[in-house]
């Protein structure tokens, strides 16, 4: 879909249509290693937080201990690995879908130097985002390892081709979000179960183990 390759088109039909050549588009790794990731990770929190919750009620009970540790192991070192993948995909968004990047961080004007943006609200309209906390060069860096590079905004394509700005922007915050804050419970039972030889058990860790896990 973002890579879109194994057919041509002939007038307006698909012709030597090619599934093979189609699922080893360029763009494959990156995103089957972000989602693959995303999985386990999505997974592994779902599952931690199933037996945090019963554990939480029957704190005497080995084998929701026990179920919990897995779940927090794998959920916990994909959180760790998937920013690490997030920074692959954005190079690959950087260089095939430059437009997808810019609506992703309400980048209106082509920048050097572009900031990475947390939060704002885009404003078409003035091609503004406001109340962002901006990290000076972070998009730059993201997008290309250099905190310097220059970064193509929305306004360097015809509006027509504009994606609904304010939409991919919110979808793209509340992912990383969700990410960031599934890492830091990682990082913080680690920290702990390094220090104290066990993961935390505590009440309110509990509590935010069954408040992280994935819903539907």
């Amino acid at each position: 879909m973002n890579a879109p390759a194994g057919f041509r088109v002939v007038d307006g039909e698909f012709t030597d249509i090619d599934p093979l050549a189609a699922m080893a588009n360029g763009a494959v790794f990156s995103q089957t290693l972000h989602m693959t990731i995303a999985a386990y990770l999505a997974t592994g929190f779902a599952v931690a937080g199933v037996h945090a919750y019963y554990l939480a009620r029957r704190p005497d009970s080995e084998f929701h201990r026990r179920a919990l540790r897995i779940a927090l192991v794998l959920g916990g070192i994909a959180a760790i690995l998937q920013p690490i993948s997030g920074h692959h995909s954005a190079q690959d968004v950087a260089e095939r879908q430059p437009i997808k990047l810019a609506s992703m961080e309400g980048q209106f004007e082509t920048e050097a130097g572009a900031p990475l943006r947390l939060g704002g609200l885009p404003d078409v309209e003035t091609q503004t985002t406001r109340f962002a906390v901006e990290i000076p060069g972070g998009l730059s860096f993201l997008a290309f390892d250099d905190f310097k590079a220059t970064v193509r905004g929305l306004n360097d394509f015809p509006r027509g081709h504009w994606p609904p700005v304010a939409i991919v922007h919110f979808a793209f915050q509340i992912m990383v979000g969700l990410g960031f804050w599934m890492m830091a419970v990682a990082v913080y039972a680690f920290f702990v179960w390094f220090r104290r030889g066990a993961p935390p058990e505590s009440r309110w860790f509990l509590r935010v183990l069954t408040f992280t896990a994935p819903r539907e």
